[in-house]
């Protein structure tokens, strides 16, 4: 289950890759090193035999001999050696024996030797180990022109014990970044783990069927908190669809219970009844406006319903609300002439938005409906029986309003007749299904925009708030 964790694998990955990349670094990094330090080492050695050379080639062997004496003596890392032309060895500085690499003339090689001190005469030296530690020198031959055979060479055991600690110190720190890769993946797993128990048990939660469950949030803000209030987001949406799938279903057993009664009630007075094919034709008409009316009901139920889960696809156009709803408020106007009532358009400049054009219709539609319907009060007035109908042009957008004079609505039932099938009880007495209001909110929201009610004092104002964003260009502010 550890290594089954994404944590663990993305870190050991990450680290892996910063392993390899550490490793060619310091491995390029000791490589180049060497290198340049074997090659000055070599440089420096041949310098030498061609320095000693020109002293043989001048002065001598005895001179050579002082000279080589006097360079062991004074530097304690260069090593020499002095051979005739018969390969026997003549004297050597440092070394108790001919290294084996460089037996051959014009040679250069690394050698590991045994460091000595040199005593006796010149000729037939004797020597005494100093160290049983091997040590590594890097040398070159040279043959002379009289015949003899000169060595000269360099201890670079000290390259070499920094190349080992070097190494040493390379696999010490892979070791030591693999267990903090181990500790920092278990670390990293167990974060994310808990932040993702917590989200599990959420989801367990809500399956369980308490849908007021939500993801916690830390005061971190990071990138789980943004998913959590993302997912929170969502899940607010899940619960307010179903809560009001909740609420359409007991609405529909409330509201359509009543007129499926009265529909077979009537049925079975028209099948009692005397006259015979007289009373069953009267039962059929009615039957067939009963049935008319709910299959309206289904319908603004069904609009409504795809209004909120569909989109506005293809049917945007651009258009003059000022103009849509001139051609509104004349068609409605002889209908408000036979309730006694004034209906008045807000004089306005010609507003374009881009939108659907039907939906916006309907939407004003049934506001103007439930104004003549529902704002108009038998016992006010005839100079108070006033409905309003505007748009205006605002900084985040439009506004599109209805309003009316009438009795109004309580503050407290705003957002509660938004709902679908909410009839308010001073409302049952008229004909209605519950639907306007909720599917003209359906129509704004699809748009981006927001509904608010307010108090006209008297009466009722139905504000339509539409984005900027649906505005044409040229109208914008």
């Amino acid at each position: 289950m550890f290594w089954r964790s994404s944590g663990i694998r993305i870190t050991l990955t990450i680290m892996a890759l910063f392993v390899l990349a550490s490793a060619v670094v310091v491995g390029a990094i000791y490589w180049q090193t060497h290198n340049v330090l074997t090659r000055r080492n070599i440089a420096s050695v041949i310098s030498e035999t061609q320095v000693l050379s020109e002293i043989a080639a001048r002065k001598g062997e005895a001179a050579l001999l002082a000279a080589l004496r006097a360079r062991r003596a004074q530097s304690g890392r260069l090593l020499y050696g002095l051979a005739d032309a018969q390969g026997q060895t003549i004297w050597l500085g440092g070394l108790a024996q001919w290294p084996q690499q460089l037996q051959r003339d014009n040679k250069t090689g690394v050698f590991d030797y045994s460091p000595t001190v040199v005593s006796g005469t010149i000729l037939r030296p004797t020597t005494q180990p100093t160290s049983d530690t091997p040590q590594l020198a890097i040398g070159a031959t040279l043959r002379l022109p009289d015949g003899a055979r000169l060595l000269v060479a360099r201890d670079v055991t000290e390259q070499r014990d920094l190349a080992s600690t070097m190494r040493s110190w390379f696999l010490g720190g892979m070791a030591l970044l693999a267990l903090v890769a181990v500790v920092a993946g278990w670390a990293i797993n167990h974060l994310l783990m808990s932040r993702l128990n917590a989200m599990t048990r959420t989801v367990d939660a809500i399956m369980a069927g308490n849908l007021s469950q939500r993801v916690p949030l830390t005061d971190d803000a990071d990138e789980f908190d943004a998913l959590a209030i993302h997912l929170n987001g969502m899940l607010d949406r899940i619960e307010n669809l179903m809560q009001g799938l909740r609420e359409v279903s007991d609405n529909i057993a409330h509201d359509l219970k009543t007129p499926l009664n009265r529909l077979r009630i009537r049925v079975e007075e028209a099948l009692r009844d005397p006259r015979g094919d007289v009373a069953y034709r009267e039962g059929l008409e009615t039957t067939l406006v009963e049935a008319d009316e709910l299959i309206r009901t289904f319908n603004a139920l069904l609009r409504v319903a795809r209004l909120e889960a569909g989109t506005l696809g293809d049917n945007l156009e651009t258009f003059d609300i000022m103009a849509l709803i001139n051609d509104l408020a004349e068609f409605y106007e002889p209908v408000a002439e036979e309730a006694s009532a004034t209906l008045s358009v807000a004089s306005g400049a010609p507003l374009g938005f881009n939108a659907d054009r039907q939906l916006i219709s309907q939407a004003l539609t049934n506001l103007l409906e439930n104004a003549l319907k529902y704002g108009l009060d038998d016992t006010m007035a005839a100079d108070l029986r006033r409905i309003e109908i505007g748009a205006l042009q605002t900084a985040s957008g439009a506004e599109l309003w209805v309003s009316d004079n009438g009795s109004g609505i309580r503050q407290t039932d705003y957002d509660r007749v938004l709902k679908r099938f909410v009839r308010l009880d001073e409302a049952r007495s008229k004909p209605g299904t519950g639907l306007g209001l909720s599917l003209v909110a359906a129509v704004v929201h699809q748009h981006g925009g927001t509904i608010r009610l307010a108090d006209n004092k008297p009466g009722l104002k139905v504000i339509l708030e539409l984005p900027a964003e649906r505005l044409s260009t040229a109208c914008r502010v």
